[in-house]
């Protein structure tokens, strides 16, 4: 078949989502048919990097319509029934080589996406003609008012009532229409139309977005999305200011990281809030997804649990780790993991990173949490080839211990701090001495997570102390039977 394809944004390359949504659209069409593209762009730059858009369709028509024009035209409609937001997509020119390709190809389908450019093909003859909303901008103009002040909620307001008249005169023009969620829907059947209409919603690359095969880390949260979008800018500030704080009670090393383009100022302000990150504008979001989920604490922790709720030690469990949907593993398998990753190093179980793991140091948290593994399956599950990691991780915890007298063994220094009496260092080299881990993500949470005194030689935390007291209060009760009114049961399931 020949479609034409009208969309508002030039869709290429796809680094947001009105582009990524008619993009993968197109692309999945021109496997079978010849599709003409439609689109603007807002400058020449923007015109010459979407062009590569070509390679994925028969035929591309797009005009460059700059941000004066654009303003100028939506600021004239203020007075008239048009909404000021579909002048601003307009462009003459567009409209002339559309109707020019219409009467080279005579069209089998038309398909746009977005209301706004819906104005592009009236008149434009076809045998099946489909709009995809997408959202449903009048809806989103609505929502918008409630959150803006005089006279903006007033502006917001006319334009919600005037695209809600132009979206239900547009439906008689279509013979289908496509919303991407079921609230979406909910919020169209209000224009009370006869049109039948459905949900697409917005789905994932998974030829582009691989799901990484390595352990994960269970303590930084990615929110991925442009950053001068509303919307996301809503989302990232209630979630960083009244969700992510208590997820920070629970887990003091957690971050937050914002990752996405043309980052507002009130998202850039929200870099002050301990443990966030604000990225601004990144070449590939994939390896910001990938450090969230490559560290090896979670998969140990869920090991844990699965033996906790009674699983027996090859039970399989789902891997809530892994980005594939049917993905299990076993506590067994885990723990012969990470056996391999205490081999490697020597003297514990070190952070990894996108990168790779640490070559210098182990973390105790990792370690101790290694530990309490170990110490189930071998003593209590019978497994008796891991008790050697079990008793290895004991002495481990011993030696890394602060003594009596306060004396702290640093990689470059020694220092008195009788305060860390009892306590166990965080990270720790060959030497069994504390070594600060380095790097730019440690750099960040260095700087966004502690007090200015605290910075510098900061051996030990209170969560390292519950970790090591926990592990070594089980490994006690597992091994010698003693003060195991502490710790409860601690067989797993036969």
């Amino acid at each position: 078949m020949k479609v034409l394809f009208v969309c508002h944004r030039l869709p290429y390359p796809p680094n947001r989502g009105g582009k990524i949504r008619p993009f993968n659209m197109i692309r999945h069409l021109s496997r079978k048919h010849e599709v003409v593209v439609a689109s603007l762009a807002h400058t020449e730059a923007e015109l010459k990097e979407g062009l590569a858009l070509r390679d994925h369709c028969y035929e591309l028509l797009a005009e460059v319509v700059t941000n004066f024009s654009r303003w100028t035209r939506a600021g004239r409609a203020l007075a008239t029934n048009q909404p000021s937001s579909v002048a601003y997509f307009w462009s003459p020119r567009l409209r002339r080589r559309i109707e020019d390709a219409a009467a080279r190809y005579r069209f089998d389908a038309v398909m746009v996406h977005c209301a706004f450019a819906a104005q592009y093909v009236l008149g434009i003859p076809a045998r099946f003609r489909l709009l995809d909303f997408g959202d449903l901008d009048s809806g989103k103009w609505l929502d918008y008012r409630q959150f803006r002040g005089f006279p903006l909620c007033y502006g917001y307001g006319l334009e919600a009532r005037k695209l809600r008249r132009y979206e239900k005169q547009l439906t008689k023009s279509f013979d289908y229409s496509t919303l991407t969620t079921q609230g979406e829907l909910e919020e169209f059947k209000k224009l009370d139309v006869a049109i039948p209409s459905t949900v697409i919603p917005n789905g994932v690359d998974s030829s582009y977005f691989q799901p990484d095969p390595k352990p994960r880390n269970s303590r930084t949260i990615a929110f991925v999305g442009r950053m001068d979008y509303f919307p996301n800018i809503d989302g990232a500030t209630y979630f960083a200011k009244d969700i992510f704080p208590l997820v920070r009670q629970r887990a003091p090393g957690a971050e937050l990281w914002l990752v996405g383009s043309n980052p507002s100022r009130m998202v850039r302000d929200l870099g002050a809030i301990p443990g966030v990150k604000v990225t601004g504008h990144v070449a590939d979001v994939r390896p910001y997804l990938l450090a969230v989920r490559h560290d090896i604490l979670l998969p140990t922790i869920e090991a844990l649990q699965a033996l906790n709720r009674g699983e027996s030690l090859d039970s399989r469990y789902r891997d809530q780790s892994s980005l594939l949907p049917m993905a299990t593993t076993s506590a067994s398998r885990t723990a012969d993991v990470l056996e391999r990753r205490f081999d490697r190093l020597g003297f514990g179980i070190p952070r990894c990173t996108p990168v790779g793991c640490d070559q210098e140091r182990a973390s105790a948290l990792r370690t101790f949490t290694f530990g309490m593994l170990e110490t189930v399956l071998a003593y209590s599950g019978g497994e008796a080839d891991r008790r050697t990691y079990a008793d290895a991780v004991a002495n481990l915890a011993l030696s890394v211990q602060v003594g009596d007298d306060g004396v702290v063994r640093a990689a470059d220094r020694v220092a008195y701090r009788p305060a860390l009496r009892g306590g166990f260092l965080s990270y720790w080299d060959r030497d069994r001495r504390y070594l600060k881990p380095t790097g730019v993500v440690q750099s960040l949470a260095d700087r966004f997570n502690m007090p200015p005194e605290y910075v510098g030689l900061r051996p030990t935390d209170s969560e390292t102390g519950f970790d090591a007291y926990a592990f070594l209060a089980l490994y006690r009760c597992a091994r010698y039977r003693v003060g195991c009114q502490l710790v409860g049961a601690v067989a797993p399931a036969p």
